[in-house]
């Protein structure tokens, strides 16, 4: 394709080659990550049934227990239970609920990419 004269349609060009290379990443990024095996079921660290509490879910997701106790009141974060006074939560539902999160930001970032080809 011929290199256009105007500095103005110059950079135009460039900003679309640049989209298509970022979109070409894009895809050859996704299918790596296609390719590759899901994690196993039960992490190599740690019973997933094992009882963890607020400060040692705080540790793990490196939050703080007050960031944990607003996601109980409305609704986000891990799945969790009361004994008696206590906040409690399965380290299979904490690392499954970092799963997801992981999954959305993917999604994000990908549709994010498609927008700029728009």
């Amino acid at each position: 394709m011929p290199r256009p004269a105007d500095p103005h349609q110059r950079l135009e060009q460039a900003i679309r080659d640049l989209a298509a290379a970022i979109v070409d990443l894009a895809a050859a990024e996704a299918d790596a990550r296609a390719s590759t095996s899901p994690p196993a079921a039960v992490p190599a660290h740690g019973d997933p049934d094992e009882v963890l509490f607020t400060d040692e879910v705080a540790d793990l997701t490196r939050t703080s227990a007050s960031t944990l106790a607003y996601y109980r009141t409305v609704g986000l974060g891990p799945a969790w239970f009361k004994r008696g006074r206590r906040a409690m939560y399965l380290r299979s539902d904490v690392e499954a609920w970092m799963v997801s999160l992981r999954e959305k930001s993917l999604a994000l970032q990908d549709h994010k990419r498609r927008q700029l080809m728009r």
